[in-house]
């Protein structure tokens, strides 16, 4: 079965080395909907990672914000 990610919009890297990039892009798999997808890439090969629609990437940001305030993370 072949697995098919456009991406449409290429929105940044959240890190990168010689082999591997984190990035964050909007795109479609399979020809679906459109997603936020948050994965690690080697080269134009596509590696673990997750998508969020806009209602959840909404939630995502607002829990990113709580974790960012924890005093535990320093």
């Amino acid at each position: 079965m072949t697995i098919n990610f456009d991406i449409e919009s290429h929105v940044g890297k959240i890190s990168c080395n010689d082999e591997y990039s984190k990035q964050v892009n909007i795109g479609s798999w399979n020809g679906r909907k459109s997603v936020i997808d948050i994965r690690q890439w080697r080269g134009d090969k596509p590696l673990k990672g997750i998508t969020v629609t806009k209602e959840e990437a909404a939630i995502l940001i607002e829990l990113l914000q709580e974790a960012m305030a924890a005093e535990e993370l320093q």
